[in-house]
């Protein structure tokens, strides 16, 4: 399970990542608001369906997916088939969903992976490419 986060200050990184986890031990005491898991439920199926029916790559991403790190009999695609799982998510009640966090999330031993952007990469990165592509321009003819 992972958690992406954005738009930190890189000065507040690590007090943040401390935060995070303080609100996930305090939200997973606390009684949940079910009706609102319920519509955020409902709306990842609605993501779900509307990838499925626009993204040209979304399918053969997940079975790319299954073939790297699914079982080898193939099982694992069947949630391809249905939203099933997200059924039963729908079911779950308040002790559940406090299970899930306290296990999975605010008790669980955790990785954390700050990133810190640096203006120097990042010119020197955009340094390489214009030199990059300078040298194409200069080396490619048009028909190259």
């Amino acid at each position: 399970m992972s958690l992406t986060l954005s738009a930190v200050g890189a000065d507040r990184l690590e007090a943040f990542e401390t935060l995070l986890f303080e609100l996930l031990g305090q939200i997973a005491a606390q009684r949940l608001d079910l009706a609102n898991m319920q519509d955020c439920i409902n709306s990842r199926s609605r993501m779900i369906m509307l990838k499925c029916e626009n993204a040209e790559h979304h399918f053969p991403y997940l079975i790319v997916e299954d073939d790297l790190y699914g079982r080898r009999d193939g099982e694992d695609l069947k949630r391809l088939a249905s939203t099933k799982g997200l059924d039963i998510l729908r079911a779950w009640t308040d002790t559940q969903w406090k299970d899930l966090m306290s296990k999975w999330l605010s008790d669980a031993h955790h990785v954390s992976i700050l990133g810190v952007p640096s203006k120097e990469v990042s010119d020197k990165i955009t340094s390489e490419k214009n030199a990059r592509i300078r040298h194409n321009v200069r080396h490619l003819s048009k028909e190259g």
